[in-house]
């Protein structure tokens, strides 16, 4: 349990559920989701774990149910609106600008919620309180030697260090992060772990992954979705011993 864990709920979810024409890809989800929580999401493809985010992050909206964040109910509120009442989401497929600098990269995201990226004739550089902070951020993620090269130039794993940060220049209370782990070497898998676990406890993490090793290492609890249904929910240590997860989850029927 995170040291900053209580019973206030971060993010609720009421029978949840989103439907494709006659096919139902989330099917009634409850899900609770404790203030500073490290809580996991896994199952097969096709499970509907991005589906989820997606309806949680307000890509897609719920056909049935209702959302919660922090006590208020967000169900339609847009995606924009939910970002600023504090969830932050990364991707499974990176998309940070390849084109433009780290630094770039991140003073644009450090401008999102403020007024100031409205002043259209003003250089960014004269931003000294942020690039102050872009830079922090950098060298917190490992990026600091890399602040004014290209991403394109940017190894897979510092690209997903890079989109973690992104993710926190918008200040989130709550962070989506699907599938951090991929595509990266067991090398860049160990600074992922090193960076999420240097994560602030007080921000709350929901996380997809499919690598369990950096499941069991990262969250201290699991949901797991099978055909867009929770088949289990529970302590990580008491989810990998359920014979129904392993199962269905791991391809194994012992």
């Amino acid at each position: 349990m995170s040291a900053v864990e209580d019973g206030t709920s971060a993010l609720r979810l009421v029978g949840v559920s989103r439907r494709f024409g006659g096919i139902t890809a989330v099917a009634d989800v409850d899900l609770e989701v404790r203030v500073g929580a490290r809580h996991g999401i896994i199952g097969p493809n096709g499970a509907g774990k991005t589906t989820l985010f997606n309806v949680i992050s307000g890509e897609l909206k719920a056909t049935r149910g209702r959302i919660e964040l922090f006590g208020r109910e967000i169900t339609r509120h847009s995606p924009p609106a939910r970002v600023a009442l504090g969830l932050g989401r990364t991707y499974q497929i990176t998309r940070p600008f390849v084109h433009l600098t780290v630094r770039e990269n991140l003073t644009i995201g450090s401008h999102g919620l403020s007024r100031s990226k409205f002043s259209l004739f003003r250089s960014w550089r004269s931003y000294r309180a942020r690039n102050l902070e872009v830079e922090e951020l950098a060298h917190r993620f490992g990026l600091a030697d890399r602040l004014d090269s290209p991403v394109s130039d940017l190894s897979h794993g510092e690209v997903r260090q890079l989109e973690v940060a992104l993710a926190l220049t918008l200040r989130p209370r709550l962070l989506l992060l699907d599938e951090p782990g991929a595509g990266l070497s067991p090398g860049e898998r160990v600074s992922m772990r090193t960076l999420l676990h240097s994560l602030p406890p007080e921000l709350t993490l929901v996380m997809i992954e499919h690598d369990m090793d950096l499941v069991r290492d990262v969250v201290n609890r699991i949901t797991v979705l099978h055909f867009g249904e929770v088949v289990a929910e529970g302590p990580t240590a008491e989810i990998q011993s359920d014979p129904r997860v392993r199962e269905i989850y791991l391809g194994s029927k012992r």
